[in-house]
């Protein structure tokens, strides 16, 4: 209850009292308390880090540095650099009223981004939390997929100013998700099936700006195991002990499609299946041309052992031919350009099927299959059979990993070793002392189903042998010899061997008999691959013909010295990423990483053969599985299973991003930084296209923007992104200063003697050089803002009669201002407009009355061409449209071409695509004529009973060849 009185200095740590007061003129020094209820005079400086009590009274003329404001607090002053740290802001000055948005730059104070005086500041104690998230695809795949793991990005903050206590969120998981995961020590709850995690106290973070690389995130992963085509929504909240100015940003709810991943001309088939169960294949066709298809085959063929024909089922209609094990679906419709479908068929593993054993499968996509039969082949599924139980594995391997599906804890080591020699006496026994092997031949060791496992070549001797590990299990190999690489003129070998391999069986012998002519016994040939003059030749061994066990000599004359090498082994090495449309080194090395020249390496069968350091360089094409082949001289082969990932997309903005301001966003590739142009961008539900840049300009109108890019045709190597772009409020200094005149078009004014109530006028807005003013101006009718500029001009219909005020405002201009008189409509004033709009009705009326419409059908127009009656039906019928797949039709018969092209030209035939009514139509019907005849309410000229059926269904008008050509 003291009175300091003026022109004092109060030093640094002190503590002042409650109830006080502070006369004017004073200094408080540096980390001072000043209690509650205090009164603080004129022209006060007050220190840093000095904390205010509450319910203080700081007046005019006070200046406040880097201070504490409590609750309570009134500030009759400048702020220079305050903190304002304790709750939300509420100011009342002129027509600004709370809430709003504010900054402190240089000492002034600005409120929504026009600088003021301060009058009144109060501050509540209030925080306000929210919560925000989205899921995402595993392996970088935005779109969530059946069967595999998806991630929930969950972020929560608290945007008010003062702290939030007791935090805690609650996820609730839907029904079809299996929980996996969550990285922040959420504690989950199998009977509720929730997630909850308690975070305690949580800061509060810069509201104005809403940046939200301020927010906190945690991740939540679960398994979708519900069918496809499915939406799955996921509920999730916030709550807090404090008191909050907004709920509503409280909870939040994510919903997803759920559908298989996409690519075009695609299979999708599982990984593993066990042994008695049904395998699903599902295959994807897509017509990422400009035109529209039709005839759209499917085939299959179907060829694994270990599949049980009988359990086959087919959907879509597909028919299975025994005798090929094949299934073809036929699909009688038209595929307009991005139009996707997919046809499926499941079939059961056999019970006597080997775990461990893979099944193969691709499809063949195939449009105008009647026409031009064009093919597409989509990817080759491999699905690995897994064990139900230890009962499904053979001993030693014995056990079976309930989550992997794979028998383990043995494997064996086998050798196959045989020998290809000449049988000169013709019985397929080797006889040592009198035939000699054959070098060089290649031999291939493959599984039943035809999947080669490796290759190696004879010796000098005529040896070969294959080192094998395989698992525990009887298995059955067919052993073939390339008849390209044995001398010209021999006789073929048996075409096979079948090999069983039971668990007792380590080694096997596998000779090859084969007659030589005598020419050829002498005869070089290339020790490897198909251009011979980079190979090095080596000689046949002579062939005795003596009696006895003699020895062998060369073309040379010399006896040979060597001996039976064993084939050593290849690895395949990756040397850097593997990305669609990326270059990288694939290197082949032995064992010991030495690099192997000249190795043949195969990949999507293209040939390459390696250099010096045992390198080729490679540019992957399109994402998914890749099977890379290596083989080399004196090697086994190998194959190499890899995924090549789809490239990424980025989204910049070009500069800064201010609100309801042009900003410039570009879509470049991840890698490159490369701009993509013509790819679409969907920004708040709105559909853009980068242009040649990669750039789209973009109007921001609100803070937050969601970015979605679902990549197409050329950009199908890209993974689909989803992210968001934050606009702030910017405060600009302005330079140079403008001047905006609004302009007041009324030539719509219906009266003469000016704007009457219910006319429209158009307002547009231009500089002091009569240039137009496009973006972001503002528009006020009386004070009241109605409108901001984005174009040349804008409508506004006059409500009310009165004197209209028109006001334009911009950022670094100086508002334009223009008046308009309205008055009340009076019944004369309206006499000539009508009697103009029903004279303009009378004449609509009879132009359609003699201009229906027409869509003719293929059928119709063939058959008035066929009987000679085209010009006749032309010329009853005035206007006749057709639709592109009937044009199409038309264009492969070049003299019925030639004839409607001539009718075109005389624009009585017209050609017309799909509107976006026709298309929702062409959807649910699948006949493109019906379509266009509902989107044009026309008459359908139509020879086949099947649409003359589907318009009577759709109650549309129809006429046959024989009524359009029956004499009126």
């Amino acid at each position: 209850n003291n009175t300091i009185g003026n022109n004092n200095t109060i030093g640094n740590n002190n503590t002042i009292g409650n109830n006080n007061t502070i006369g004017n003129n004073n200094t408080i020094g540096n980390n001072n308390t000043i209690g509650d209820n205090v009164q603080v005079g004129d022209n006060v400086t007050i220190g840093n880090n000095t904390v205010i009590g509450n319910n203080s009274t700081i007046v005019s003329g006070s200046t406040i540095l880097n201070s504490t404001i409590p609750p309570g607090t009134i500030l009759n002053g400048t702020i220079i650099n305050g903190v304002l740290t304790n709750g939300t802001v509420s100011i009342i000055i002129g027509n600004f009223t709370s809430p709003f948005d504010y900054q402190i730059i240089n000492g002034t104070l600005y409120i929504n981004g026009i600088k003021t005086d301060m009058s009144t500041l109060t501050i509540d104690y209030t925080a306000d939390v929210g919560i925000y998230k989205y899921a995402f695809g595993c392996q970088n795949v935005s779109t969530p997929n059946v069967g595999r793991n998806i991630t929930y990005y969950i972020y929560y903050y608290n945007r008010g100013a003062f702290p939030a206590s007791n935090v805690t969120i609650i996820d609730y998981l839907p029904h079809n998700v299996e929980y996996k995961e969550n990285s922040a020590n959420g504690i989950y709850n199998n009977t509720t099936h929730t997630v909850t995690w308690y975070i305690g106290d949580l800061m509060p973070v810069d509201s104005w700006r809403n940046d939200v690389s301020t927010w906190r995130l945690i991740t939540l992963t679960v398994f979708v195991n519900m069918p496809a085509n499915n939406t799955i929504c996921n509920n999730i909240s916030i709550m807090t002990s404090t008191l909050e100015t907004d709920y509503a940003n409280n909870n939040y709810t994510e919903c997803f499609d759920a559908n298989a991943p996409f690519d075009p001309n695609i299979k999708y088939g599982p990984k593993t299946v066990k042994i008695g169960e049904y395998l699903n294949y599902l295959i994807l066709y897509y017509n990422e041309g400009n035109g529209s298809t039709t005839d759209v085959w499917v085939i299959d063929e179907y060829l694994d052992d270990y599949l049980n024909e009988s359990t086959l089922q087919i959907d879509n209609n597909g028919t299975y031919n025994a005798s090929n094990r094949k299934i073809t679906w036929k699909l009688n419709k038209t595929l307009m350009p991005g139009e996707t479908g997919s046809v499926a068929f499941r079939v059961k593993v056999r019970e006597d099927a080997p775990a461990g054993a893979q099944i193969k499968n691709n499809a063949t996509i195939i449009f105008w299959a009647n026409v031009f039969n064009f093919s597409n082949s989509t990817n080759t599924t491999i699905t690995t059979i897994g064990c139900r139980s230890d009962s499904d594995c053979s001993q030693p391997y014995g056990k079976c990993n309930k989550s992997s599906l794979m028998c383990y804890n043995c494997t064996m080591n086998v050798n196959i070793t045989g020998k290809v020699f000449n049988d000169a006496n013709n019985n397929s026994i080797f006889d040592e002392n009198n035939e000699k092997g054959i070098p060089n031949v290649e031999v291939q060791l493959s599984y039943t189903n035809g999947t080669i496992v490796s290759t190696t070549r004879t010796d000098n001797n005529g040896d070969y042998k294959f080192d094998l590990t395989i698992p525990c299990q009887n298995i059955t190999y067919i052993i073939n010899v390339n008849k390209a690489t044995l001398p010209q003129g021999a006789s073929a070998p048996s075409p096979s061997v079948n090999i069983n391999i039971n668990q007792s069986q380590t080694v096997v012998n596998t000779p090859f008999g084969v007659r030589l002519p005598p020419q050829e016994i002498n005869k070089n040939v290339p020790v490897s691959g198909a251009s011979c003059d980079k190979c090095k030749a080596q000689p046949y061994p002579a062939i005795s013909t003596g009696g006895g066990g003699g020895g062998t000599t060369t073309s040379t004359g010399q006896q040979p010295t060597g001996t039976t090498e064993p084939q050593k082994e290849l690895e395949i090495t990756i040397l850097g990423k593997t990305k669609a449309n990326k270059e990288s080194e694939i290197l082949v090395t032995d064992k010991n990483g030495n690099p192997v020249a000249n190795s043949e390496v195969v990949i999507g069968g293209e040939k390459f053969y390696t250099d010096a350091s045992g390198k080729i360089t490679y540019k992957f094409k399109n994402a998914g599985e890749l099977e890379i082949f290596a083989s080399a001289q004196g090697y086994n082969s190998i194959s190499k299973s890899i995924n090549v990932s789809k490239r990424n997309l980025n989204v910049t903005v070009i500069g800064k991003m201010c609100l309801n301001d042009m900003s410039e966003i570009k879509i470049v590739d991840a890698d490159t930084n490369e701009g993509l142009s013509g790819i679409n961008v969907t920004i708040n539900g709105v559909n853009y296209t980068t242009d040649s840049k990669g750039i789209i300009s973009y109007v921001s109108n609100n803070k937050e923007n969601f970015v979605s890019i679902v990549p197409v045709g050329k950009y199908l190597n890209y993974a689909s992104l989803t992210t968001s772009l934050y606009a702030s409020e910017c405060i600009v200094a302005c330079t140079e200063w403008h001047n905006l005149t609004v302009i007041i078009n009324t030539e719509r004014c219906k009266s003469k003697e000016g704007c009457i109530v219910e006319d429209t006028i158009e307002i547009s807005v231009v500089d002091e050089h009569k240039e137009l003013v496009r973006a972001n101006v503002s528009i006020y009718f009386n004070k009241k803002k109605i409108y901001e500029i984005y174009d040349d001009k804008f409508e506004y219909k006059l409500e009310k009669e009165g004197k209209y005020i028109v006001n334009a405002s911009k950022n670094c201009y100086y508002n334009g201002t223009a008046t308009i008189n309205v008055k009340e409509a009076k019944p004369f004033d309206w006499m000539p407009i009508l009697l103009l709009g029903l004279l303009l009705l009378i004449i609509l009326l009879l132009l359609l009355l003699r201009r229906k419409k027409y869509v003719a059908d293929y059928e119709f127009i063939k058959k008035a061409y066929d009987e000679g009656k085209l010009e006749y039906i032309s010329d009853k019928y005035k206007k006749v449209y057709l639709s592109l797949g009937t044009y199409r039709k038309i264009e492969e018969e070049p003299q019925l071409f030639e004839a409607i092209k001539h009718l075109k030209n005389k624009e009585v035939v017209k050609v017309k695509a799909l509107g976006d009514k026709g298309k929702k139509i062409f959807n649910k019907r699948g006949d493109e004529v019906i379509a266009l005849s509902e989107e044009l309410n026309a008459v359908l000229l139509t020879e086949t009973e099947e649409r003359i059926k589907a318009a009577k269904d759709r109650d549309l008008k129809f006429i046959n060849f024989e009524q359009a050509y029956k004499k009126e």
